[in-house]
């Protein structure tokens, strides 16, 4: 009987212990990271300013019109101060975006983003909001700033939207308070959707669900607690590929409120064991660059059975599989061994049955690309108007070139501070 009860006892306190070791009521009496701190500060006060501007902006639309040239100057204003807005719109009250700044999204002018969950609350609502993480009508995953806009008789007449790149609003301020210094700072939805980390592969990904965090069950339980909790602290252990044992991790996180919307700021570092853990990377986590990812893609078997079969949608699937397993992309596609570029994903973005011989002047380079059969790199206008940068690699089974699968990521003209 006393055996059953110190092993029942014995039971209880390794199960209280594990509670305490990631219980939000430890944020109280474990001082905020002075790090964590500051950049919490400046980032609160980075959006504090874009809030204001972006209303100053809302009134001089309201009475000049959404789509009027004094509307479009205060537009291009406001895009160009901040450098991590990538456009600035206006929105009609059908959803419709009316006018789009600067010059290089004007092709996005006309397009219906009405089933857009923001646009549905502004369009219901008439009150700012900030999105969740997207992939944007613009070619991108980003955050939709919206206000409404009111004319001089207090109408609700439409919004306007700053497109927000997550990576460039939080790292201006989280890379520079880090250089030097052995901690990450990450930021996560409370959906477990990252928005912002050091290794941008990982922004858009779900810390919760996504493939690539399934062999880290102590970062991905840690990260649930950090959900539904505004503030905590404690530890975790992380198994890094290729390393023989765990390293204990310290993570402390607190929570940025903006319109609604709430992410979870998330300090680490390393209390025991390999120092470098606690600065998670892609190559810790058993992901690969995209690079390389392409190149496995490549030499896929069954992905070069497909192709040299014509199995159109065997490819596709390949090909849209390879776009959501890797963010930031604007299109992957697949160009023949007769330079035709076949398809991509997604297909709005994808030029489909397009033959390049015919079309050398626009596509040069990706023309000698494909002439060379290799591998290539490079950055070229898109036929829609844009800029990408490239990364091409062929596609061989045995000694035959089938063509060649390639990526774009769209390239974003630099703001001049």
């Amino acid at each position: 009987m006393k055996k059953t009860i110190l092993k029942l006892t014995s039971t209880i306190l390794i199960l209280f212990a594990v509670v305490l070791l990631f219980t939000p009521s430890a944020f109280a009496k474990q001082k905020t990271p002075p790090v964590l701190g500051k950049v919490k500060t400046e980032i609160n006060s980075l959006l504090a300013g874009m809030d204001k501007d972006l209303a100053e902006t809302a009134k001089i639309i309201g009475k000049a019109g959404l789509t009027s040239k004094e509307s479009r100057k205060a537009m291009q204003e406001i895009q160009s101060k901040y450098q991590f807005v990538i456009d600035c719109c206006t929105v009609d009250t059908k959803g419709k975006i009316v006018a789009a700044e600067p010059d290089f999204f004007k092709s996005s002018e006309g397009k219906d983003i009405s089933s857009q969950e923001q646009v549905q609350f502004m369009l219901k609502n008439h009150k700012p909001v900030i999105s969740r993480l997207f992939f944007a009508v613009e070619g991108m995953d980003a955050l939709d700033f919206e206000r409404p806009v009111f004319d001089s008789n207090g109408k609700f007449i439409g919004a306007v939207s700053l497109l927000i790149d997550s990576e460039k609003l939080f790292g201006g301020i989280i890379d520079p308070a880090t250089a030097g210094v052995p901690v990450d700072i990450w930021a996560v939805q409370t959906n477990g959707t990252v928005v912002f980390d050091p290794d941008r592969e990982e922004i858009g990904r779900s810390i919760i669900s996504d493939p690539i965090y399934k062999n880290h069950k102590g970062l991905v339980e840690a990260a649930k607690k950090m959900l539904i909790t505004p503030e905590g602290h404690g530890y975790f252990d992380f198994q890094a590929l290729g390393k023989d044992k765990p390293a204990q991790i310290e993570a402390t996180w607190t929570t940025i409120t903006f319109h609604g919307t709430k992410w979870r700021l998330v300090v680490t570092q390393t209390r025991n064991g390999d120092a470098k853990l606690g600065i998670r990377t892609l190559s810790s986590l058993g992901l690969v660059k995209t690079d390389e990812a392409l190149r496995k893609l490549a030499a896929n078997p069954d992905f070069v059975a497909a192709v040299a079969a014509d199995d159109r949608v065997k490819m596709m699937k390949y090909l849209s599989d390879f776009f959501k397993a890797n963010k930031g992309l604007y299109a992957v596609e697949w160009a023949n061994n007769r330079q035709i570029n076949v398809f991509g994903y997604p297909e709005d973005n994808s030029l489909r049955n397009y033959d390049f011989k015919n079309n050398a002047i626009s596509s040069q380079k990706t023309l000698k690309a494909l002439q060379t059969k290799g591998e290539a790199s490079y950055e070229e206008p898109l036929i829609e108007g844009k800029t990408g940068n490239y990364f091409m690699v062929p596609v061989f089974k045995g000694d035959e070139y089938l063509g060649s699968v390639y990526y774009i990521i769209l390239e974003i003209p630099h703001k001049s501070k």
